[in-house]
């Protein structure tokens, strides 16, 4: 009776927080149709019209366009999307898409902190991760972030569960939700070699317990990436096109990543504890001691150590991609996980119960209004749609927004990254007199006339952003993002002509 009434306290503050986060949804001129936003919407939109024949047709556009927008190997995303979409065909459909993502993974962290840990870690951890800012911020938008940290946690909880306790049901879940999370985001499939060799280290330590579910669960990591790349290859339309899509993929993210990414996606492996440090500073801090006293103490629980252990891997596989907090929201909710640990740990040294509860209650509040302070700052106020680093340290005042020159390197190139960066800060007048610098020192930039369009349109000024747009394409024919904007700012002109 009692563990029912905590779900149905659980599910009603979840629901509160949908009703509460849906409040701050971007209006319908705010959702950016012509970057990932506006990418998943039309792929969704192609498997509500086609069906999962879909999938073909947006991998042979894919490849024929080379965009570097989402790719069609998201099927995961793309099918949930397309099922949003299917009950009303609009942006917002998809926010609420994101914001139900991550009110399942806060209940997710509910159910298996208690199985894991304690019914304290358990409140503590879903309370601090209803207020992430990182995490709300990226609720509220039309993108795929919330549901590949749910499908990410999903899978990591369950194998933490299948390794602790070697029940049979948490085998199935894992496998399950390992497939699922390969299908949602294709980074996932850098995470395998951690679950291949924590089971192989359990059969080392465990050589004479049974070890019948740790080999079932290595055949689970072994066969289930075989069965999600034949369903991306049979979806997209066989394995010569399924490989020109991972070749662009790799092309556009990793050997030559798009301008904005060079821009904007460099920095060392500690840019995300700056990250983490802006958006949630005392959390980070209190995170940071809790990885200290886990090192420091003899008696280790398997559960945080299996949790940390991903968390550090994890980082690693982030230090070699392009850096941007929303590929870490897989690690806020652990994060989160750690700072309930941290604070259950230091409130052992009261002597009575309701002292320590106090205490807790006391922390939690701080802890609360940091974050949501900080979600309101970033998010509603500043109305940052990308967490970069850049966006996040202008939006504090760390660093000017508007008046930044290049001094030392007056190249095309110099003023197109300041044109980005101004744009991201929304001093577009500034990033206009930057692209125009850009195309001055290097008049077939196309790049430089795509920013300008945007920076126009953000301006009102319609028919100097389809000039500038027009002309990028006429530069560079096979320039699928400066179509895609030029048909997303005529649209808008349309709708102001009205």
């Amino acid at each position: 009776m009692q563990r029912s009434k905590s779900w149905m306290l659980a599910g009603a503050v979840a629901a509160l927080w949908m009703v509460l986060v849906s409040r701050y949804f971007p209006s319908a001129g705010e959702y950016r149709a012509s970057a990932d936003e506006g990418a998943y919407f039309r792929q969704a939109g192609t498997i509500v019209d086609q069906g999962f024949r879909g999938f073909s047709e947006l991998g042979r556009v894919y490849v024929a366009e080379r965009s570097d927008l989402p790719s069609p190997l998201r099927i995961g995303h793309i099918s949930l999307s397309a099922l949003a979409l299917s009950v009303n065909r609009s942006f917002r459909a998809l926010s609420y898409l994101s914001a139900s993502c991550y009110a399942a993974t806060v209940l997710l962290i509910f159910a298996f902190a208690r199985k894991l840990w304690d019914d304290r870690i358990a409140v503590l951890a879903s309370l601090l991760a209803l207020s992430s800012p990182l995490a709300n911020g990226l609720a509220l938008r039309a993108l795929s972030d919330t549901h590949g940290c749910l499908a990410s946690m999903l899978a990591l909880l369950s194998f933490a569960a299948l390794v602790v306790r070697a029940e049979q049901k948490y085998l199935w879940v894992f496998a399950a939700s390992l497939a699922w999370s390969l299908l949602v985001k294709e980074t996932a499939y850098l995470l395998l070699p951690f679950y291949a060799g924590v089971l192989l280290l359990e059969r080392v330590k465990r050589a004479h317990s049974p070890r019948s579910i740790h080999t079932r669960a290595l055949l689970a990591v072994a066969l289930v990436p075989l069965l999600t790349l034949a369903i991306s290859m049979a979806l997209l339309g066989g394995p010569t096109r399924f490989y020109e899509v991972v070749r662009i993929v790799t092309a556009l993210n990793a050997i030559n990543p798009h301008p904005y990414l060079e821009a904007f996606g460099a920095g060392p492996w500690y840019e995300y504890f700056i990250d983490f440090l802006l958006l949630s500073p005392l959390t980070a801090l209190l995170f940071l001691a809790f990885c200290g006293h886990v090192i420091a103490s003899a008696d280790k629980s398997r559960a945080t150590a299996l949790v940390l252990s991903f968390f550090a891997f994890y980082l690693v596989i982030l230090a070699a991609l392009p850096k941007n907090p929303r590929f870490s929201l897989p690690l806020d909710p652990l994060l989160r996980i750690g700072v309930a640990g941290m604070l259950v740990t230091l409130t052992q040294q009261f002597k009575t119960r309701t002292q320590a509860d106090f205490v807790l209650a006391a922390a939690l509040a701080v802890l609360l209004v940091f974050d949501l302070r900080a979600f309101a700052k970033y998010f509603v106020a500043g109305k940052i749609y990308d967490p970069i680093a850049y966006n996040l340290l202008a939006a504090a005042r760390i660093i000017p927004t508007s008046s930044q020159t290049p001094t030392q390197t007056q190249t095309a190139e110099a003023f197109f990254a300041l044109s980005l960066r101004q744009y991201q800060a929304h001093a577009f007048a500034e990033s206009i007199a930057a692209s125009q610098e850009a195309i001055r020192l290097r008049p077939e930039y196309a790049d430089a006339f795509n920013n300008l369009g945007l920076a126009y349109a953000e301006l009102g000024d319609w028919n100097q952003a389809i000039a500038a747009l027009e002309e990028a394409i006429r530069l560079r024919p096979s320039y699928q993002l400066a179509r895609n904007n030029l048909a997303w700012i005529r649209t808008r002109a349309s709708g102001a002509a009205r």
